[in-house]
């Protein structure tokens, strides 16, 4: 895009990175990245419903040594997961390793013995992709937890233990990508980590068609309607986040202009050549 152009003839006018020019200045922080460890989905004998779980090395100022620990403490999970399967463990679709049991909290466990074993408590938290889209039974307005069927409200009751137990920085996608009620709830409920909507928040044709707004410029920016019903639904939610790959700045921009307890991070991918 122009501005991406822009930025960069702007730079390399100063002989400097790009990413130094778009900061302003030097960098104070670095981004801190997720690395999927454990898979959920179906096995034999069982059915995790949480899709992803994921370690965060937060604890460095130095990508290099970030995914240095998420490999180390991936190899030792390997070691932990022998020992708790008394054979070697299943490697998913998603490259993760498969979930050797239902319950989440089990899988959590393990994966804080790897930490531990690493010498990184304190350094590395844990996050959820938790997809439950896809195990949402919309005729009982139920989902999967356990091996069993659970509301809305017996869901986010139990990633609250789970945040209460172990250090979440945030859960994805906790309720179905409709539940607009039982996600304000949510974030209510969750103070201790960050609630992130992707489903919710991403997802197109379906919603906007039924709520009587629309998307247009392919998709990249919302219609008043849209943004007014979003408004009445959230406007009262304590501090949420909104995450989202591609979508447009300028709409976030405007969400949280009438909503000014949402976080926005909206990033806008651009072609590298």
């Amino acid at each position: 895009s122009t501005s991406i152009a822009a930025f960069r003839a702007a730079a390399d006018a100063k002989r400097i990175p790009l990413y130094q020019m778009i900061a302003g200045g030097p960098i104070r922080t670095v981004p801190v990245p997720c690395f999927n460890v454990i898979n959920g989905g179906k096995y034999d004998g069982l059915t995790q419903g949480f899709n992803e779980f994921l370690i965060v090395p937060y604890g460095t100022d130095s990508i290099d040594l970030a995914v240095e620990m998420a490999v180390t403490v991936f190899q030792k999970l390997d070691e932990v997961l022998r020992a708790h399967l008394g054979r070697k463990p299943q490697v998913a679709s998603s490259y993760g390793y498969a979930a050797p049991s239902d319950d989440p909290e089990v899988l959590l466990t393990l994966m804080q013995q790897a930490v531990a074993a690493c010498g990184y408590c304190g350094r590395i938290g844990f996050a959820l992709d938790c997809a439950s889209s896809e195990v949402y039974d919309k005729a009982t307005g139920t989902y999967l937890l356990k091996g069993q069927r659970v509301s809305a409200d017996g869901l986010i009751a139990y990633a609250k233990g789970l945040t209460e137990r172990f250090p979440m920085v945030f859960i994805e996608d906790l309720l179905d990508e409709n539940d607009w009620d039982g996600y304000s709830r949510a974030v209510k409920a969750l103070p201790r980590t960050i609630v992130l909507g992707d489903d919710l928040t991403v997802q197109l044709a379906d919603d906007t068609l039924h709520y009587g707004g629309a998307w247009y410029n392919t998709g990249h920016a919302y219609h008043d309607n849209m943004l007014r019903w979003f408004h009445a639904r959230m406007k009262d939610a304590p501090a949420f986040t909104m995450l989202d790959v591609g979508a447009s700045t300028g709409a976030y921009a405007l969400m949280a202009a009438h909503l000014p307890q949402m976080k926005a991070w909206a990033f806008e991918p651009f072609d590298e050549a």
